[in-house]
């Protein structure tokens, strides 16, 4: 059939449902028309998996509109949600979905009768003729199921031939009586069967298409839509069923049985009733008819006439109705169009075309044109009769209005003469009558004004009449009620005088017995008071006792605990050298007493750690920490103190965490005592202990020397113990030598009902550069999301949360105010489309459709700095969590709910503070502080406050406010008679306050009682906080006096540790002067600054002290942290200057010692040269077996603090050259491809990662790029509480919002019984170079399957997800061991053995870490096993296989820990192997199992020749040799250089510049550049915005700039390199 001949209709009426609006998730299903002229569609929710029915009925009157009436939502199926509809009788309509059939009356909207079958359904048909009988066809079968219409029970099943295995019926429709079923299984194919199930006719489409639907008429006609859904074609089933089974619509003869066939606009399903056909769309639901004049038409009849007459018929026809043929008649089309021209044929007559087609013998044809003329039957006739009965109608229409016009004309005669005589008549009657209107007009005012006064005094007096009867009535009620109660009153009186005169005899005689209990109780009073004063002594007294005897138990306690884990490892040595050797009687009595030795040595260690933390102020803590150099983060650990964990015991933890002492070996602490001058606690205490310890273990054992032995002169003209507390024992008990006394006037407390008054704080803030393809914001829980399009250019937006102001905020009252208020920069900036700013608001709203808010934009005024408020003209979204609000406007936001009574929820933290004290017998100050539940505004507490001392730890509260809100009561109470607070207990806070304030503070004052004399003073304070009748949060706070000392020279000391250092700033501002905004430009760029940064450094006059004071304040470097500004002036070539950085670096050491001993010479506590740097050569050992130099690698050591890790990159920074290709520069797996609107597939090859992008995802042509993430910082959403069970993707461009959601799938490594749908999106943004986790479960879905997940997501960027603990959850996991290389004086050799993920990206990731970058040597190939989730104990097992190799005891048997292997992606164990002999091999047996198990997880058997291990010349280069791919690689970026240069003019440089953000002076320098393309590229690379494995920006840029040419050997230079490379982050 020839295609051009085909004719597309136009629909006589659209209309859609409500419910299908703009970028709605419904679709429809199926379509069903009722006999009164209404439609029923049916369909499914694509998110929810929601079913629904719509009735509607279009208005025939106008062609857009109907009327919805009736619809119906059903929840989700368990296996399915394709629901069917269709009618059946009067009001009633059918509908299947999944195995369950229903039976629904419309018009009362209620369910009549519901049957449940075996199956799923998969289409479903009413027959209309007959039997009303419901067919439903089975998903995935070739059964169909046949009901009753009364009672939904089972007829028959009707097995349909012809249908493939897995296939099935999906559509169904019935035809006449004898129920003809008419079928498409979605292929190639529609089928007629008969009720037995054969088939009658196959039709086969044209061109391959598939069938999508179908319809019946109920004259016999059979229209199919095929796929591409807008091809119907039209065929006459009893015709089909004659001609046989099998009837193709792709050959000639199979269109034989089409009788019309016509184009469509795009729909899903098609339905027939009467003269309509309507269609509906499956997504937008639109809804259109076409009306049957159209269909059955001579221009849609003419392509089935084309494939039944041929030219020869042509010229038959042509001859028959005597037309010459000409070059004009071509075929049936031209001579249908010929015939109409000569009056032979009609759009309603072609009786003579019949004629002649079975006078030629054109049966197919005459078929046809028999079909078409049937179904104009009502309307054609005879030609010639036809042509009569027009006529004669024409003849009588005329004689009947000619036959009109004779009468009309006689008829206006005689009224024209009635019309004269009518006229006089009618003057004189108008003169009357305006006479008469003046008079009535006077008499109806007068009557007006009368009945308004009438009216008045009737309202007046029916009023008072009505007042009068109700006071009367009332007066009555009151007389009556008072009567009675004078009666009642008399009664009462009475009877209570009888009473009375009762009572008072008998209570004269109780007065007498009175008086004389009471004498008798006060002398028993005076007995119980002196009782009363023992009793209070003696429980001081046990009080006191208690308190020792709970030291004591803890002195036991953690002697005991030492004891234990001493014998636990000195058992296992002692099991594992029997097992392995057989010594004799003599030596195992040896061991034995060595044994006994160590544990009573663990025994007194653990008593003389209690007695020395007993021993230890808080002021002799900090002294210690910061004479040892303990870091910054312990020395504010100790200020952290409660009666349980004191700075004594935190600091000797940390002594042990790092190695300054231990068991054998605790002369760092003692010289650490003698120097702040506690000598008796070391005379007493740890002289005796080390003098008892073995000189041979000492010796082992011994830590680094990290002070010197003071000097004796020194430590004899030093005070005992400066400004420290000392006890005497006076023989009258133990009394205080301390007697000065310092007042506690730190702060004047408030009592009563005095509120507390909020502390401000600064605001948070953050800005960041947002183009025309818009982008995200998020701070303080707030969200900014700018859509694209709706800035022209690059403009930096910023977002200010601001809790505590003094400005005037509308509104009637605070209460209803539930959000912060926002500020949005710059003011007043208009965009061409609405922002969506959403906040987090306190109001507890269980059902947000029932509230109402406010929204305020206030905008500034410059002149008179004050805000104008506008109210309401935003739209806002209300949910239970947030509100969301639209603007186009930058401006003060702020939220206000319509009504104050809605009750708001508030979290707060109540962290207790204290001042430090001088001495345990001064006045206490405890400030307690009320702080948002952040850990942002907690740190900033603290950061405030650092002085102060942290008493215990802090506890929330949850705070509900209501609209009748009482303060918020803060009580506390003193435990202990050492100390009374001062003033009242109670204080109240207004809740207004602690609502909006971002802090509050109350400070309390605890006097210390110098009457009562004891042992350690110790506060012991209750403090509760209780609102509105809520639960109380009850915290005791308890402590002991000494933990609280803290002197002014140790306070002084601690704040210049925390200062910044003179040379410091000395450096900082010679390397300021040193640098020009071009070269400020370079080191921004080095250290990753914000675009907004790096614009503030280039406009201010002193763009290096800007840049310095950037980095200084971001902490990118810090007065022991300058590597990175040594790197970065290396990179940019300021040699001079970074010689300056090696010098302040070489000299650091020298300044601390000539300060310490200024500080002396001044009187300080601190002995000159006191501290000596630690002597430790395993870094430098390191550093020489990877082959660097001694010298560089003592001088890069020296430049790091002796950390190795810096020192590794100083001596590779030093090593690699500029324009070297780097084999490994980044962190993670990345892969990239240029997608168009079509969509595509990104993917991470050998990986299992991928992501798919739909077609109509993307707007146009774009870079997507796929990476996994690992670097150190990345940690996932919930790191260190929940299995990382997947790495971290980065999708990218960051932030590209997509017009369809894609599908990302991402390996894991859970082993899961089901599908899992509980799995929580986080969306990463880096901040800090820390990565910050946003929850947004509206915006993306994650379903785990058996070996990956999949996200469904519309943005791209950072994302990580978070799978909660499940009990039947399994993890995957894989171990390999891996062995360092070894030189000619290498005596030891690391083997690490590495627990990970069982996934390819992870297994890809270490392997590039430990071969290709540290160079070491695979032992073994990994192996695999499964962890469970539980708290038994797991052990890795070595064991050396021959006499050459030894471990150390504590490496034979170590304990896994198992938490770690579930949280975390990977966990390492190192084992040191000492080598005896270089000629030997390695021979290693590794295995792990569960300690109740025999079975092992993985067994290794490892033997290695030693010369194997050895470190060959080219692998001790810090970076791999090149291989030859990257040799090529260079060569073909060389070649693409070359190219660009030709592709890429002067102007197209120029504007490429300013698109990669370049500089002006930069870009004009490129303009006038006789290569401006070489250049261009050249300073690209120079400044790190492109490299050779990073050509994203530069493809991005050109496809911008609508370079083609250019952009295409780009691609194709990726295309031929295509790999998945490391990318640096």
């Amino acid at each position: 059939m020839d295609a051009t001949m085909i004719t597309e209709l136009t629909p006589v009426q659209c209309a859609r449902t409500p419910r299908f609006t703009t970028g709605s998730d419904w679709h429809v299903l199926d379509m069903a028309l009722g006999a009164d002229g209404s439609v029923a569609l049916s369909g499914w929710h694509s998110r929810t998996r929601r079913t629904f029915i719509d009735i509607l009925f279009i208005d025939p009157d106008c062609t857009n509109t109907c009327k919805i009436i009736f619809s119906k939502e059903f929840e989700k199926s368990p296996n399915s949600s394709n629901r069917y509809v269709s009618y059946i009788g009067s009001g009633q309509i059918v509908t299947c979905c999944d195995d369950t059939i229903e039976l629904i009356n419309y018009n009362k909207q209620s369910t009549i009768l519901s049957r449940t079958f075996s199956g799923e359904a998969a289409s479903m048909a009413v027959s209309e003729e007959g039997d009303q009988h419901i067919f439903v066809g089975l998903y995935r079968s070739n059964k169909v199921i046949v009901f009753s219409s009364s009672g939904l029970t089972e007829l028959k099943t009707i097995t349909l031939t012809g249908i493939k295995d897995g296939g099935w019926v999906c559509e169904l429709e019935v035809m006449g009586a004898a129920h003809t079923l008419c079928v498409h299984t979605y292929s190639d194919k529609a089928l007629v069967y008969n009720i037995n199930g054969d088939v009658h006719t196959e039709l086969t489409a044209m061109n391959n298409t598939r069938a999508a639907s179908i319809a019946v008429s109920c004259s016999e006609l059979m229209m199919v839509l095929w796929a591409g859904c807008t091809l119907i074609t039209a065929h006459h089933i009893p015709s089909i069923i004659e001609g046989g089974r099998h009837s193709s619509l792709a050959d000639r003869d199979g269109g034989r049985h089409i009788v019309v066939c016509f184009e469509i606009d795009g729909s899903w399903r098609i339905r027939i009733k009467e003269n309509r056909l309507i269609t509906v769309h499956g997504i937008t639901g639109e809804v259109k008819v076409y009306g049957k004049e159209d269909i059955f038409s001579l221009p849609t009849l003419l392509p089935a006439l084309s494939s039944t007459i041929n030219g020869t018929g042509v010229t038959k026809l042509a001859n028959y109705f005597d037309i010459t043929p000409d070059q004009s008649i071509t075929d049936i089309r031209t001579l249908v169009q010929r015939l109409r021209d000569v009056g032979i044929v009609t759009p309603q007559n072609i009786v003579q075309l019949i004629r002649a087609c079975k006078d030629l013998n054109l049966q197919d044809a005459a078929r046809i044109l028999s079909i078409y003329q049937s179904e104009h039957k009502h309307d054609v006739q005879d030609g010639v009769s036809y042509s009569e009965k027009e006529l004669r109608k024409k003849l009588l229409l005329l004689e009947e209005e000619n036959q009109r016009n004779v009468d009309t004309i006689s008829s206006l005669e005689m009224g024209k003469k009635t019309l004269e005589e009518s006229r006089a008549s009618l003057e004189k009657e108008l003169e009357t009558t305006n006479q008469s209107l003046q008079e009535s007009k006077k008499t109806q005012t007068s009557l007006r004004e009368k009945l308004t006064t009438t009216e008045q005094t009737l309202i007046k007096s029916e009023e008072t009449q009505a007042n009068l009867r109700e006071e009367l009535h009332a007066l009555n009620r009151r007389l009556t009620q008072e009567l009675d109660q004078t009666r009642e009153t008399l009664k009462k009186t009475t009877s209570n005088l009888h009473q009375a005169e009762l009572k008072s005899a008998q209570e004269s005689k109780a007065l007498k017995e009175v008086l004389q209990q009471t004498k008798q109780s006060l002398e028993e009073k005076e007995k119980l008071s002196e009782e009363l004063h023992k009793v209070s002594d003696d429980l001081r007294q046990s009080q006191n006792d208690h308190r020792q005897a709970q030291m004591k138990l803890a002195e036991e306690s953690k002697a005991l605990a030492e004891v234990m884990e001493q014998l636990k490892r000195i058992g296992g040595e002692r099991e594992k050298e029997t097992q392995q050797t057989a010594g004799s009687s003599t030596e195992d009595r040896q061991d034995d007493h060595t044994v006994v030795k160590d544990l009573s040595l663990a025994a007194a260690y653990g008593r003389l750690r209690v007695k020395v933390a007993d021993d230890l102020t808080l002021d002799d803590s900090l002294r210690l920490a910061m004479l040892l150099n303990l870091p910054r983060a312990h020395v504010d650990m100790l200020r952290r103190v409660s009666f349980i964990e004191t700075p004594g015991t935190h600091l000797l933890d940390m002594f042990m965490e790092q190695d300054i002492i231990n068991m054998f070996d605790v002369t760092n602490l003692q010289k650490g005592l003698l120097h702040i001058g506690l000598m008796k606690t070391n005379t007493l205490l740890l002289v005796p202990y080390q003098k008892d310890v073995d000189q041979d273990k000492y010796e082992r054992n011994k830590t680094d020397e990290l002070l010197d032995w003071p000097d004796p002169d020194d430590i004899a003209a030093r005070p005992t113990t400066p400004q420290s507390y000392i006890q005497v024992d006076t023989g009258e008990g133990i009394v205080d030598d301390h007697t000065t006394t310092v007042p506690g006037d730190h702060a004047t407390t408030e009592t009563g009902d005095q509120l507390g008054t909020p502390h401000h704080q600064h605001n948070p803030y953050i800005e960041h550069v947002i183009g025309q393809e818009g982008g995200t914001i998020n701070i303080a829980g707030t969200s900014l999301v700018v859509p694209p399009g709706a800035l022209e250019d690059n403009q930096v937006i910023g977002v200010e949360v601001i809790r505590d102001t003094d400005m005037y905020l509308p509104g009637n009252d605070d209460r209803s105010r539930i959000t912060p208020l926002i500020k949005l920069h710059p003011d007043d900036c208009k965009l061409s489309v609405p922002v969506c700013v959403t906040i987090p608001h306190s109001a507890v709203i269980p059902e947000p459709d029932q509230h109402a808010v406010t929204t305020y934009t206030g905008h500034k005024n410059t002149d008179t700095d004050k805000v104008t408020w506008e109210e309401g003209k935003l739209t806002s979204t209300l949910t239970s969590k947030t509100v969301s609000i639209y603007t186009n406007h930058l401006s003060y936001l702020l939220v206000n709910l319509v009504s104050n009574e809605t009750e708001q929820k508030h979290i707060i933290r109540v962290v207790p503070l204290v001042e430090g004290i001088s001495s345990p017998k001064d006045d206490v100050v405890m400030s307690v502080f009320l702080c948002k539940d952040t850990d942002e505004d907690y740190n900033l507490l603290l950061e405030d406050h650092r002085t102060k001392v942290r008493l215990g730890n802090y506890v929330t509260y949850t705070l509900v406010r209501s609209a009748a809100a009482s303060p918020l009561e803060l009580r506390v109470r003193s435990e202990d008679d050492a100390y009374s607070l001062i003033g009242e207990t109670l204080t109240k806070f207004d809740i207004e306050h602690v609502c909006r304030a971002s802090r509050v503070q109350y400070d309390f004052q605890l006097k210390r009682n110098r009457d009562i004399t004891v042992n350690i003073p110790i506060i012991d304070v209750k403090l509760t906080v209780q609102h509105s009748g809520q639960s109380a949060t009850v915290t005791v706070l308890k402590t002991k006096a000494t933990n609280l000392v803290v002197s002014a020279e140790t306070s002084q000391q601690y704040l210049a540790q925390i200062a910044e250092p003179g040379p410091y700033s000395a450096l900082k501002k010679e390397v300021a002067s040193r640098l020009d905004k071009d070269r400020c430009k370079k080191l921004a760029v080095c250290f990753e600054l914000t675009p907004v940064e790096r614009e503030r450094v280039l406009e201010d006059g002193e763009s290096g002290q800007l840049l310095m004071k950037i980095l200084d304040e971001r902490e990118l470097i810090m007065p022991n942290k300058m590597i990175g500004l040594y790197e970065g002036l290396k990179a940019i070539h300021l040699d001079k200057v970074a010689r300056l950085i090696l010098s302040y670096m070489e000299t650091s050491d020298e300044e601390r010692k000539q300060e310490v001993a200024e500080n002396a010479n001044q009187g300080s506590a601190v002995v000159k040269d006191s501290v000596t740097p630690v002597h430790r050569d395993e870094e430098l050992r390191d550093l020489l077996d990877e082959g660097f130099t001694r010298v560089d690698a003592a001088l890069a050591l020296k430049l790091s603090s002796r950390q190795l890790g810096l020192a590794r990159q100083i001596l590779q920074l030093k090593y690699r050259h500029i324009n070297s290709v780097p084999s490994s520069p980044g962190y993670y797996l990345h892969s990239e491809e240029i997608l168009t609107s079509l969509g595509g597939l990104v993917n991470l090859e050998d990986t299992g990662a991928q992501i798919h992008m739909p077609s109509g995802a993307l707007s146009e042509d774009r870079i997507i790029s796929l990476g996994i993430v690992d670097a150190p910082n990345a940690e996932g959403p919930l790191a260190g509480r929940t299995p990382r069970l997947s790495p971290i993707i980065r999708c990218e461009p960051d932030g590209l919002e997509l017009n369809k959601p894609c599908i990302l799938r991402i390996p894991h490594c859970a082993l899961v019984r089901n599908d899992r749908t509980d799995i929580d999106v986080y969306y990463g943004q880096t901040q800090n170079d820390r990565i910050g986790w946003n929850n947004v479960p509206s915006d993306a879905t994650a379903t785990m399957k058996s070996s990956h997940l999949e996200v469904v997501l519309k943005k791209l960027g950072l994302i990580g997800l978070h799978a909660a603990d499940h009990p039947d959850m399994r993890k995957r996991l894989r171990v390999i061991p891996f062995i360092s290389r070894m030189t000619d004086d290498t005596e030891t050799l690391t083997v690490s053995v590495w627990f990970y993920n069982d996934e390819d990206t992870e297994h890809k990731i270490l392997m590039h870490n430990e071969v290709s970058r540290s160079g070491r040597i695979l032992l073994h190939h990994p192996e695999s096993f499964t962890l469970e989730r539980m708290k038994k104990s797991m052990y890795l097992d070595v064991r050396s296989t021959n006499l050459h190799c030894s471990l150390p005891k504590e490496e034979r048997r170590i304990e896994i820990n198992q938490d770690a292997l579930w949280l975390q992606g990977r966990y390492r164990i190192d084992l040191h192997l000492r080598i005896t002999d270089m000629t030997d091999e390695v021979g290693l047996d590794i295995s792990s199992s569960y300690w109740w198990k025999r079975t092992d997880h993985f067994h290794f058997r490892i033997n290695k020749k030693v010369k194997e291990l050895r470190a060959e010349s080219d692998s001790l280069d810090p970076f791999p040799v090149e291989t030859s791919q990257h040799k090529d690689m260079v060569k073909s970026f060389c070649k693409l250089r070359l190219d660009l240069a030709r592709c890429i003019t002067a102007d197209t440089a120029e504007h490429l510049s300013r698109t990669m953000g370049l500089n002006k002076e930069t870009t004009s320098e490129i303009k006038h550049s006789r290569e401006p393309a070489i250049l261009l590229l050249d300073t690209l690379i120079d400044s790190s915005l492109i490299s050779m494995t990073h050509l994203s920006p530069l493809e991005k840029a050109l496809v911008e700039n609508s370079n083609k040419a250019a952009a295409t050997l780009v691609q194709e230079f990726r295309k031929t390199n295509r790999t998945s490379y490391l990318w640096n982050t």
